[in-house]
């Protein structure tokens, strides 16, 4: 009898204890759930808010950079997503991965129009539309990546950057400085180019902050984004990238120019390349600044030259470019684009040298639609 009652003692201590353990186990999932949902939650809106400012123009740092780097140095006439590459040209095309042949993408009926300062967000493509005589002031469009849904986002616009979630832009009549939601909406004037401020002639977005020129200053000054706390600086004039200043420097008396950088936190300058042409060109790209040195002969050519950042060495990518006055470079993962503008008849000039081919100069071709290799201007 005893050992019964030792054993029906021992399932007895044996079930309160399972039951302890069970109603525990119970209290503790519940009280974990919530949190573990509220992480997910957390998480989730991390996820959204980081999805929210790289919507803006899909791309990682590096690509912002040479994104921006085309637009301001260069006419931000090439752009890339998903290997498809779109060019804007007197239509803009775009080009499938692995094939040669561009497609038409945007066009218009006017024959004097054309395109520049292309971006991609979302599934957008931004570009101004203007004339090359400038009879007219550039308009922003934007339209679907397949070619659907035109709509007018803003007119008078002469320059622009679209940078988290918001169009910064250059009017093209009194050069103010003004912010616009990507969808037209929302217009703020952060500087006013009539009411006594100086106009802006040109501006760069680093780091939250807006560096400008403004009139006939000397330096560089910068606003944050709303257009606020307007400080003056000792840095000079250039474009920014990864907390420098690139910059070119007039050599007195001389048609030659120096391209220099400066440190924005030191202000310490430092020359990088010596004695270039000083009505000459240049953009950087993977540390390295590719920039065009004029020569005479018969006619004004152009020799690009590609000087690395980190060995301070440059060396010729191609020479005697026949593109018409050269007034931007654009460069891609493959490709250095040069175009020039004729003073007297506005034409426009596009050649492209590829970065691998370095002995090849090629013109696109509209009734092949291709880029041919080309020393000589197509006729039209």
């Amino acid at each position: 009898m005893k050992r019964i009652a030792y054993v029906t003692g021992a399932i007895c201590i044996v079930l309160i204890l399972v039951i302890i353990f069970s109603v525990y186990n119970q209290n503790k999932n519940s009280y974990k759930t919530p949190t573990q949902k509220t992480e997910v939650k957390l998480t989730t809106q991390t996820i959204e808010e980081k999805s929210t400012q790289m919507v803006t123009t899909n791309l990682s740092d590096k690509k912002l950079n040479e994104y921006m780097a085309n637009n301001y140095l260069g006419s931000g006439i090439v752009c890339k997503k998903d290997n498809y590459q779109y060019t804007a040209l007197k239509q803009i095309y775009y080009q499938k991965p692995g094939s040669d042949r561009l497609e038409s993408l945007i066009s218009s009926a006017n024959p004097d129009i054309r395109y520049r300062n292309i971006t991609i967000n979302d599934d957008w493509i931004y570009y101004i539309e203007y004339k090359p005589d400038w009879s007219e002031p550039s308009i922003l469009y934007k339209t679907k990546l397949d070619g659907s849904k035109r709509s007018l986002v803003c007119e008078n616009i002469y320059t622009y950057i679209l940078y988290n979630g918001y169009i910064y832009y250059v009017t093209n009549t009194d050069y103010s400085l003004c912010r616009i939601g990507v969808d037209g909406n929302n217009k703020m004037t952060l500087i006013d180019g009539e009411k006594g401020e100086k106009p802006v002639s040109k501006f760069y977005i680093e780091n939250d902050r807006i560096y400008l020129s403004m009139g006939n200053d000397e330096y560089v000054s910068y606003i944050n984004l709303d257009g606020t706390n307007l400080t003056k600086t000792k840095l000079e004039i250039g474009y920014i990238n990864a907390g420098w200043i690139y910059y070119t420097k007039s050599i007195n008396n001389t048609p030659y120019a120096n391209i220099c950088r400066q440190n924005i936190q030191s202000g310490k300058s430092e020359l990088l390349i010596e004695k270039v042409s000083g009505s000459g060109r240049f953009n950087l790209f993977n540390n390295n600044i590719y920039y065009s040195f004029e020569g005479f002969e018969k006619y004004v050519f152009y020799d690009i030259y590609c000087y690395n950042i980190d060995n301070k060495t440059s060396k010729l990518i191609y020479k005697g470019s026949s593109v018409s006055y050269i007034e931007a470079i654009d460069i891609t993962d493959d490709y250095i684009y040069l175009t020039g503008q004729d003073f007297e008849s506005h034409y426009i000039d596009t050649v492209r040298i590829s970065l691998k081919e370095t002995k090849k100069q090629e013109r696109f071709d509209e009734k092949k639609m291709k880029w041919v290799t080309s020393t000589e201007k197509i006729q039209e």
